[in-house]
């Protein structure tokens, strides 16, 4: 008799995290609740409030709701309840048209009794108990956003002005940098942006920026010396720019996709006589005067980015872990390991914080105490912004909004957790046998297919649609850096797509046709830059016959 009931505790234990799976797929839509908790043990008719407790009316009698802690308060009273001169007595259920958006579509023309209770709220419909949380942050769904800044979104389906839904350009994918006297949209070009003054330093048939006929590569980054001239990153090197004057220099061709570092808010990095950047192993300052560059120190692992507090403190993110660094002293403390898929580190008040592709994670300057994947979400590299007492965090998902406080307040909770609240929808999955897995899974699916092939087909689109874009753009990397023996059938092992799939992903138009025009693009900046036929064929493929038809 014990070995059936545990046993159907551990069925319902089961179905309730595979449950909590699913419909949060239904659930990604909404963007002020979150589901935390979902219990099918018992038919459950109501939810009342009395006394500031939560109670539930069920087939088994009354139970106090307390967190994620459901006990057996009194097994009297069967059925729906209500509060009656603060006691709880027999009642009817109280049907609620609100928050139906929230449950599987499937059961949104059921009946559902609903309420709220702090920040949480609690739904009631077919006998099964939801309890949704209401996030700490805001969440705008925008599609997968690349870059924040002050006034501008920038996604992988265009970059719009934040109050208005007109596209500035047709997609980004690196920084947008607001300055005083101009704005600039790092894509594969460069997009300048002065009052009425637009400037696209780009040149449609030659990926990467256009100036004067030269190319300078694909933009990663800019940062302003003094208006109107500028550092610029990208993938051939450091360069400085006057955009007004269309003027640039070289700094170097050894650095390029460089990481600029990150400020505390309080500090502009304008008025610092030096520019720091990180360059795989190595920190190196750049003098805003002399354009010298200076190794500051060397770590044994590469730099995904970092955080400069003063000329004691930075942060140092590496692929696995986040140190606090000295450049004095040349000291390493670590502050949080076992981190995977890291994009940026930053500091928002006393919190420094990193993004990874799980979700986001903190450490309190303070106190020392870390909250891991406070929020559970993919975040992009480059997609952070701080305005004031806010911060804004772009992902595959859109952005997240979150004020000091709110943040402040969860960052306290998530410490304060026990291990067993941590792990409140654990199941020990390992320790079930095969056959009773499987059957509670196909009986899952078996009932809820409507509602999750729905949910499924639009979530897969999306991810379809990212898998295109990012697809297009190493392709259209990989014909640059091959662009002299590049042609379809390379193309197609490489990536291992068919004709038709090539084709579709580089938007119907023909590859040969696209690798031809960008050989064409070559051969007119080289010509200008005056180079001879035979150096020009060796490194466009075209041959000197061809050369001459052109």
């Amino acid at each position: 008799m014990i070995f059936i009931t545990r046993k159907k505790h551990i069925i319902t234990k089961l179905f309730a995290m595979i449950f909590l799976i699913i419909i949060s797929i239904a659930n990604a839509q909404n963007l002020d609740y979150e589901l935390v908790y979902f219990d099918s043990s018992n038919f459950y008719y109501n939810s009342i409030i009395v006394q500031n407790e939560l109670f539930l009316g069920s087939n088994n009698g009354v139970f106090k709701l307390k967190g994620s802690e459901l006990d057996l308060h009194d097994p009297k009273f069967k059925g729906p309840i209500k509060n009656q001169l603060n006691k709880i007595a027999s009642g009817q259920v109280l049907v609620s048209n609100s928050y139906r958006k929230l449950l599987p579509a499937s059961m949104q023309s059921d009946l559902i009794n609903s309420t709220l209770y702090g920040d949480d709220l609690i739904l009631i419909s077919n006998g099964l108990l939801f309890v949704f949380r209401k996030n700490f942050y805001s969440k705008q769904s925008v599609g997968s956003v690349r870059s924040i800044s002050k006034n501008f979104i920038g996604t992988y389906s265009g970059v719009f002005r934040k109050d208005d839904e007109s596209k500035i350009i047709g997609y980004t994918n690196s920084y947008i940098r607001e300055f005083d006297d101009a704005t600039f949209i790092c894509w594969d070009g460069l997009l300048y942006l002065k009052d009425s003054v637009i400037k696209n330093f780009n040149n449609p048939l030659v990926r990467g920026i256009s100036i004067r006929n030269n190319n300078y590569g694909i933009a990663n980054d800019i940062l302003e010396f003094n208006h109107p001239n500028y550092l610029l990153s990208t993938d051939k090197g450091l360069f400085s720019i006057n955009v007004e004057d269309e003027d640039v220099q070289m700094i170097s061709d050894t650095f390029n996709d460089v990481n600029f570092a990150n400020y505390p808010k309080f500090i502009d990095n304008k008025f610092l006589p030096f520019i720091l950047f990180s360059f795989k192993e190595s920190i190196y300052s750049l003098d805003k005067t002399s354009m010298k560059v200076t190794v500051l120190h060397t770590f044994n692992h590469s730099i995904e980015s970092f955080l400069y507090g003063s000329a004691e403190v930075m942060f140092i993110l590496f692929k696995d872990r986040l140190i606090q660094f000295n450049p004095s002293t040349g000291r390493e403390k670590v502050v949080m390991e076992e981190l995977v898929n890291v994009n940026d580190v930053g500091i928002f008040k006393n919190f420094v914080f990193i993004t990874t592709d799980s979700g986001l994670q903190l450490y309190d300057n303070s106190s020392g105490l870390i909250a891991r994947n406070i929020i559970r979400s993919e975040f992009n590299k480059k997609a952070v912004f701080i305005d004031d007492n806010q911060l804004f965090l772009g992902g595959v998902s859109g952005i997240f909004s979150i004020k000091i406080e709110d943040l402040t307040n969860a960052f306290l909770l998530a410490v304060g957790q026990t291990d067993k609240a941590k792990n409140i929808f654990s199941v020990p999955v390992d320790k079930l046998k095969w056959p009773l897995l499987i059957l509670i899974m196909a009986a899952l699916v078996l009932t809820n297919i409507f509602f999750y092939r729905k949910y499924r087909s639009v979530s897969l689109k999306s991810s379809e649609q990212l898998l295109v874009n990012e697809t297009k753009y190493e392709i259209e990397q990989f014909i640059d850096e091959n662009i002299s023996s590049v042609n379809l059938e390379m193309l197609k092992s490489q990536f291992d797509l068919s004709n038709y799939a090539l084709y579709n992903i580089m938007d119907k138009r023909n590859p040969g046709e696209v690798i031809r025009r960008k050989r064409l693009s070559l051969v007119k900046t080289l010509r200008k830059q005056n180079v001879a036929e035979s150096e020009i064929s060796k490194q466009t493929g075209f041959s000197i016959s061809y050369l001459k038809k052109i």
